[in-house]
């Protein structure tokens, strides 16, 4: 079904986090993101790049909680 909302790369990972049990600080460190990196991303400082975000969501749907 077309969505004409186009969601942020953060968006996507919430949403994803939500649907994998997974805390996103806790996904964004494990899979190797640093912290700071994440904080930034929550106030809206930065935004994931396209490589950041694929980690993470390869991360959360391999060790889905």
């Amino acid at each position: 079904m077309y969505d004409p909302e186009l969601k942020s790369y953060y968006d996507q990972l919430l949403d994803l986090a939500d649907y994998t049990g997974w805390d996103l600080r806790e996904a964004c460190i494990d899979a190797g993101i640093a912290d700071t990196t994440f904080y930034r991303w929550l106030k809206g400082l930065t935004s994931p790049r396209f490589k950041q975000a694929q980690i993470v969501a390869e991360y959360m749907t391999t060790y889905a909680r």
